[in-house]
């Protein structure tokens, strides 16, 4: 809870200076999830979007648009209007994941996005069967050597 509440106190911070001196914002910002609601993505932006709002003394709408593992919601987003009223969480699946596994993703994560900040980190795990014969990352590595 404290880690939360130190996140959304630096991203206030950062937005609200910003926002403040140069008037903005005039009216609700659009927060999208490239994810159906309920997931990880859509949590992390519901806890930042209600602080964030107050503090910019406008709605922040998070608008969930899942699909094709992230890449229709940021295709969405790289299309906005680059008017700051128009946000996306990155993840990930949309950033790194899509685009090298399919060539022909409707955006470019070095172009069609500027990052912010980073609002959350979530662990990572890799899982195996119990029955493979190795019990650890440098185990692995060996037997996919050994047997590609």
């Amino acid at each position: 809870m404290i880690r939360r509440s130190a996140l959304v106190l630096g991203i206030v911070a950062i937005f609200g200076t910003a926002a403040h001196a140069q008037g903005y914002p005039q009216k609700p910002i659009r927060l999208l999830v490239p994810f159906a609601a309920g997931g990880t993505t859509d949590l992390i932006a519901r806890i930042v979007a209600e602080p964030l709002g107050r503090e910019l003394g406008q709605p922040v709408v998070v608008e969930n648009k899942g699909g094709g593992g992230g890449s229709i919601g940021a295709a969405e987003t790289a299309r906005a209007n680059p008017d700051g009223y128009n946000l996306g969480m990155a993840t990930v699946s949309t950033t790194a994941t899509n685009p090298a596994i399919n060539p022909k993703i409707p955006y470019n994560v070095a172009t069609d996005f500027a990052p912010i900040i980073n609002i959350a980190a979530t662990p990572n795990v890799i899982a195996a069967h119990p029955n493979l014969p190795f019990r650890d990352y440098k185990g692995m590595l060996a037997a996919v050597k050994k047997e590609p």
